[in-house]
């Protein structure tokens, strides 16, 4: 009982000492900062494709359609104009990147092209360019006119086939057209252990696991330049070797865990946290992987310097090799030397959770057999200079 005392007050002494460093309280702000910048961008008025919508005609489908494409969208952010002629000057400016254009007698030629016959067409787009996104903003174009052309086809298969009156009302056949319409999902998302995928409700918000999940490594590599201070001021000099042995470790989790639970209550904040047991559990885990991975490069680097010159190189290799904000072609052996990599991917598949439990053990016993650097004490330094 008097260890397990004696080691709650090292952890609280560890901690406190971080809590008095300005350095790792602006680190811990940062997470807070960090997640509210990012659910406050995905809030504001933004798209990726921006569109210019022009609907000079009454014509009922064309206004139905045009009511779908209004709707705020993450990819595509449509705005009404009133004339071809202004909207067209926005996309030689730049201020839109695509002009949607509904012609006149929409509802003709959509009436054309479920009969087939020839049609000039349903909208008029105009871009000055081709990529990706106008590409899939093209397919949003479609699914905002697919329900006008899907309730055309299904009246003029009760015309032809069941001879039903040409005159029959719209309200009439969308009776008959909803009748079989329910809300059961078509496509269902599911993670890699069989699990359903809840979706986030926005793609902005999505990095944002990725982005906190380098807070950690980053606070545990601030630990490791502050231990070096200390171990060259000789602050644990009067401990026995083999208590030193483990205090690196203890000395990083100290800093690890109140960066981990703000890390926790950003997730909640932002809305994408999971369930409680599981991750707190996975990031009590990941501080133990992170904490034995700085311990190496601790011990490898031997100096101050050196680490500080790293820790730009290993974020900047961190942000391109996990998952944050895209799965990138590059070798498997790479991306398994960090922990965000196990982390990310263990939030949906459970086999990368032992996978992060393996990677801990396997760093810390390798930062164990690692050789402590030689340190040269002030007083000792200063006695050696005097007989110089």
């Amino acid at each position: 009982m008097k260890k397990l005392a004696r080691f709650a007050l090292w952890s609280w002494l560890l901690t406190k000492r971080l809590l008095k460093k300005p350095a790792f309280l602006i680190l811990l702000l940062c997470v807070p900062l960090l997640s509210g910048a990012v659910a406050l961008a995905a809030r504001q008025e933004s798209g990726t494709v921006r569109v210019a919508l022009v609907c000079a005609t009454d014509d009922p489908v064309a206004r139905r359609s045009t009511d779908r494409l209004l709707h705020p969208d993450v990819l595509v952010r449509c705005e009404a104009y009133d004339s071809e002629a202004e909207a067209r000057e926005a996309l030689e400016r730049g201020t839109v990147d695509a002009v949607w254009i509904f012609r006149d007698g929409v509802s003709e030629e959509l009436e054309n092209f479920v009969t087939g016959q020839r049609t000039r067409g349903l909208v008029l787009v105009v871009e000055r360019e081709d990529n990706v996104f106008l590409r899939l903003a093209r397919e949003q174009l479609a699914a905002a006119i697919y329900p006008e052309a899907s309730f055309a086809l299904f009246r003029d298969h009760l015309i032809k086939a069941l001879g039903a009156p040409e005159d029959l009302p719209r309200e009439t056949l969308e009776k008959y057209y909803s009748v079989d319409v329910t809300d059961s999902p078509i496509i269902v998302f599911t993670n890699a252990d069989g699990s359903e995928r809840q979706s986030s409700g926005d793609l902005l918000i999505t990095p944002v696991r990725g982005l906190l999940s380098l807070l950690p490594v980053l606070a545990g590599l601030a630990s490791c330049l502050y231990y070096y201070r200390e171990e060259e001021n000789g602050v644990y000099l009067r401990l026995s070797a083999g208590k030193r042995r483990a205090l690196p470790l203890l000395n990083h989790m100290s800093a690890l865990l109140p960066v981990a639970a703000a890390v926790l209550a950003a997730l909640y904040a932002a809305g994408i946290a999971t369930g409680f047991e599981r991750e707190l559990g996975l990031l009590l885990l990941y501080c133990l992987a992170v904490a034995a991975f700085c311990e190496v490069l601790r011990k490898l680097c031997r100096d101050e310097s050196r680490l500080g010159v790293l820790i730009p190189v290993l974020m900047a290799a961190m942000l391109a090799l996990c998952p944050i904000f895209a799965q990138l072609e590059l070798p498997e052996a790479l991306r398994r030397l960090f922990p965000p990599y196990y982390y990310l991917k263990g939030i949906y598949a459970g086999r990368f959770v032992w996978q992060l439990a393996l990677y801990a053990a396997a760093a810390a016993a390798l930062a164990m057999l690692l050789p402590e650097r030689e340190t040269m004490l002030p007083a000792r330094a200063k006695r050696e200079k005097k007989n110089i």
